[in-house]
């Protein structure tokens, strides 16, 4: 999956990947913005199961989870991941505010 100049944006999740979830394959976030997502359990803004995560030139702002025991604020990745030339900011979660990687 490849997404370039997007906003994922104020989205919610009622257990992983308040914006995005993907179980399997590789991922490519290229200047895109993903801000204001909520999970309950495991990746505010995005969470990966397997594959490889590539986020270059990207806004990561104010994702959060909300489970007693969540991680990864921003992104939860539990495969390969490369970030390059992005920001995390304000992003909130009990273990990995930012990134959580497994």
């Amino acid at each position: 999956m490849t997404i370039i100049g997007a906003t994922i944006f104020s989205n919610t999740a009622a257990d992983d990947g308040g914006g995005l979830f993907v179980n399997g394959g590789d991922v490519l976030l290229e200047e895109s913005t993903l801000q204001g997502n909520v999970a309950l359990q495991s990746g505010g803004a995005v969470r990966t199961v397997a594959g490889t995560l590539s986020v270059v030139r990207s806004l990561v702002i104010s994702n959060v989870v909300l489970g007693a025991s969540a991680t990864g604020g921003g992104i939860d990745n539990r495969g390969a991941a490369t970030v390059a030339e992005s920001t995390f900011q304000s992003n909130q979660a009990w273990r990995g505010a930012a990134i959580h990687q497994s």
